[in-house]
């Protein structure tokens, strides 16, 4: 059986970087099937989006790193301070690294962020509901069911 705890001490999230372009575009075409937009991203299209991206003042995309290797990524986006809500999302492990616990502890420490940088209150996101692997994670991290966009997307949120 293989070991799947995490020493914390050689983990860390920082915010993306343009160094981490490939691998979040290879991430996110490896796992096209459970995003809402699941074209495919050229290199083009990663260098467009990043320009708009850094622009923003309401995205955080983060990396998620063991040892200062790349295991996943997910982002913090849609920030309303006023509100105090934002979205999170864009969560992808790289498959060699799933199963140890990676998705939970990257949501997590973005939720941390999430309360001590912004003061946000409550957190959502949607969900295809054919990501059956995801959607268990969000309920084991507290998130709830509030509904459907549409027939194939839930809506989950999480007060904070």
């Amino acid at each position: 059986m293989t070991n799947t705890a995490i020493d914390f001490k050689h983990l860390s999230v920082r915010l993306l970087e343009n160094k981490d372009l490939e691998f979040i575009r290879r991430l996110r075409n490896e796992n096209r099937q459970h995003f809402l937009d699941s074209n495919y991203i050229s290199k083009q299209d990663q260098q467009r989006w990043y320009k708009s991206y850094l622009l923003r003042t309401d995205d955080q995309m983060f990396v998620l790193e063991e040892n200062g290797v790349s295991v996943g990524c997910g982002a913090l986006y849609n920030i309303d301070i006023d509100k105090k809500k934002a979205e999170v999302g864009r969560f992808v492990i790289d498959v060699s690294h799933r199963g140890k616990g990676y998705g939970g502890i990257l949501i997590r420490l973005i939720e941390e962020m999430a309360l001590s940088k912004f003061e946000i209150k409550e957190l959502y996101l949607e969900a295809l509901a054919a990501n059956i692997p995801a959607i268990s994670l969000y309920k084991r991290m507290g998130y709830k069911k509030v509904g459907r966009q549409s027939g194939s997307v839930f809506k989950m949120v999480k007060k904070i």
